[in-house]
Order: structure tokens, then sequence, then C-alpha cells
């Protein structure tokens, strides 16, 4: 990553590989100057593997209203399009608060010379720099409110699975989806530098079969395989017995998408089941919960990149800070999180009826979404999970839709490989 002066230009997150492209600061400044009709100037807020952050500061006011945004070149080209028009949608359809989308553009020959996005600046603070200092009670609020808009997203329904995209009026529609298998460089690294990029378009839907989304990152890995077959190779560390069965693994693990849990809309009512699809949020952390700091009350969800439609059991999942972490043996940090846990699920079932449909659901989807969490691996990580992907397709052939065994990948590492 080459990062000039922040006064001059946008870091490119390909510039290892390529002749970096760097972005004016100041066309971006005009650009937004012109938008907003006020005098401003840049400060970066902050940066990450696929975003730059500008607040934008108006002469003569103190308060900082609203932010820009850079995606990574990364990403898809209808990456941006697909925020915006989730953002929008979300907002205009649900209780959950999440910034109000000021303007936007997705050409990269625009005068600022890159894809832009001004966002409205929540108030608050990141959940993620204050959780270890707040109050038991600010976090049992946080928990309440968090809960009540994930249950308000859960109650968004789809025929399809995929991205979200602006329709005509006011609506949307699910197209192609966004997601790490099918970004050029995830975090800024390329995988094949010294090859052109794959088109892997065919493999990102929309889909009407949960089985079909289900599958869609591995088909996708198969025909990386089948077109990069020397580079993938060199990730198996030249063993092709290796990269022989990472291909076997993968087609096995397709046809566990079609049994486990295949096509069933686990949890379902009768009268979801023409709509089997909410929204999953990608990359929900603390850092993307905003909250006031004193009382914990949450004043906004950002960060809505990666936002798809999924089955309804790969939704329904608890925030993954208050499960229990295997690796802390701290009693009181457990006692505290099956205390938040708690108070999540107590929230969700007093929702009524929306909220019994999510605890069923995410309680028969437990299991699945131990399957769905590891489908973006590369090549070289299914050819060790051959054994697991072989039981659990035994298992899954005779009770579909059943839950398999308790153990997890990691368990079944662990006991394979005695580390």
């Amino acid at each position: 990553m080459s990062i000039k002066d922040d006064n001059e230009s946008i870091h490119s997150f390909f510039s290892d590989y390529e002749d970096p492209c760097f972005i004016s600061v100041p066309k971006l400044e005009l650009a937004v100057r012109e938008t907003l009709g006020v005098q401003c100037h840049l400060q970066k807020l902050t940066e990450g593997g696929n975003h730059k952050i500008y607040d934008i500061v108006i002469t003569g006011e103190a308060e900082i209203k609203y932010i820009v945004r850079i995606p990574s070149p990364d990403f898809p080209v209808d990456k941006l399009e697909s925020e915006v028009a989730t953002l929008q949608y979300i907002g205009a359809n649900t209780s959950v608060p999440v910034p109000k989308v000021i303007a936007w553009s997705s050409d990269p020959s625009n005068s600022a010379g890159t894809e832009y996005m001004i966002l409205e600046k929540l108030p608050g603070v990141s959940a993620d720099d204050v959780w270890d200092t707040l109050k038991m009670e600010a976090k049992e609020t946080l928990i309440r409110d968090v809960a009540k808009h994930l249950l308000s997203l859960f109650s968004l329904r789809f025929a399809q699975a995929g991205s979200l995209y602006s329709a005509q009026g006011n609506s949307v529609q699910v197209g192609p989806l966004i997601t790490t298998p099918f970004f050029r460089a995830p975090d800024g690294e390329i995988r094949f530098p010294n090859s052109a990029p794959l088109d892997l378009s065919q493999f990102r839907g929309p889909f009407t079969r949960p089985a079909d989304r289900i599958s869609s990152s591995l088909k996708a890995e198969l025909y990386v395989v089948k077109h990069r077959r020397d580079e993938v190779l060199q990730e198996c560390d030249g063993n092709e017995k290796k990269l022989e069965r990472a291909e076997r693994v993968l087609q096995d693990a397709i046809r566990l998408a079609e049994v486990y849990p295949g096509n069933l809309a686990i949890g379902c009512s009768s009268d979801h089941l023409a709509e089997p699809f909410s929204i999953m949020l990608d990359d929900f952390r603390p850092g993307n919960v905003m909250i006031e700091e004193e009382t914990g009350e949450v004043t906004g969800f950002i960060d809505f990149e990666g936002t798809t439609t999924a089955p309804l059991w790969m939704c329904a999942r608890r925030p993954y800070w208050i499960e229990d972490d295997d690796d802390d043996d701290e009693t009181e940090a457990k006692d505290e999180n099956a205390h938040l846990r708690n108070i999540f699920d107590e929230t969700i079932k007093a929702q009524g009826r929306i909220g019994e449909e999510w605890l069923e659901v995410s309680e028969k989807g437990r299991l699945f979404r131990w399957f769905s969490s590891k489908l973006d691996y590369n090549a070289p990580v299914w050819a060790s999970l051959d054994r697991w992907v072989d039981e659990r397709l035994a298992f899954a052939a005779e009770h579909p839709g059943v839950g398999l065994r308790e153990k997890t990948i990691d368990e079944d590492i662990q006991e394979r490989y005695g580390g």
C-alpha cells in the first residue's frame, strides 16, 4: 500500500503490483464543495483495507456533519451503487438508524477522479472504542437496541439472494452478489498479481434457491482452480495430490450445499416460503455500531459494504462479540457474555411472532452456519477439510435439513492433526 501526503493524494490498493493511481484530494474537495454548496476542506478520519474516509470540515462550523467515503478499486464496479441502495432502502423501510446518503458518484472519471459517497455523520462513539469501559447497564441497553434493530432488518423479506440495487421509484431489486470471493484483492492483496483478473460474474447470481446462494463461492473457487491451476498449485506448495484433493472436496461441498440444508427454508412460516431470504450484514462488529457513550443507546449502524440477502438461517445470528470466546478462560468475561446473550434473546422473544421466528431460525440453522461461514476459503484450505466434508455429506444425505454434529471445523482439525 502506497500513501502520499494526505493533502495531495489517496493511496492505491494495488501499488505493490501496478503503477499506483493517485487521486487528488484537492479535486475531491472541489467536488464536495460543489455538491454541498459550502466552503470546506477534507480531514482524514480513518482508513482500512477497503476504504479511506475523510471528515468534511465546513468553514466556520465546529460540528462535523458529513463524511466522504472512497472505496477501493478492489470491489466490483457496482459495489458503491449497491451500498447506496441498501442504505436508502433500510432507512426508508425500517427503524434502523443508518447514515443518510447526501450524494454519490460511481463514475471514476468524474471531476473528483474517483468513486465517492458523501454521508451524514452519525452522532456518538464507536462501541468498540468504549466497550471495555462501559457500565453493565449501558451494555445491556446497547444489546437491547442491537437486538431490536437486527430484528427489524430480519423482518425484511426477499424472493432472491444477492445484493440490493435501486429500481424504479423508491424500490430495490436483488442483483449480483458483492462479497469477498468476487473482490479482486480482499484486504488489498491481489491473489494472482501476475495474471489477468478472472471474470467470475457468472457466479454472482442473483439466486432463487438457497443452495445456489450457498454454493456460489465454491463454484467460483473451482473455476479459479481450472483457469489458474499453476498459481493455485503454488498455493498448495506444489503438491499436485493436495490440489486434486482440494478439487474433490470443493465438489463434495457443493453437493453438501444441496442437502445441508439444501433448498429448505428453515424456520419459515408458510406465508414466508415464497420469500425465503432476508438481510445479512457482512461486517457487523462493534466498530460499526455507534452509541451514546454514557447510556449505551445505539445512535446508528455504519458500513454496509457486503450486505446481502441470504437464507433466513444465515441472517438470524447473535452479535459475535457476546458469544463465548474459546480462547478466553476468564470466568468473569464468560459470565458477562452469558448475561448479555440472555438479554439479547429475551429482547428478541419479547417482539412477538417475528421474534419467535428469529429464535426458531437461529436454533435450527445454528450448525448450518458453521458450514456457511467457511464457504469463502481458498482451495488449499479445503484440501485439509476432506474428512470434515465427507462425514457431513454422508450424514446429510440420510438426514436432509437436520443439524449434523456438534463438533466444529476447528475441533476436527485439532483432533486430526493434534494441534
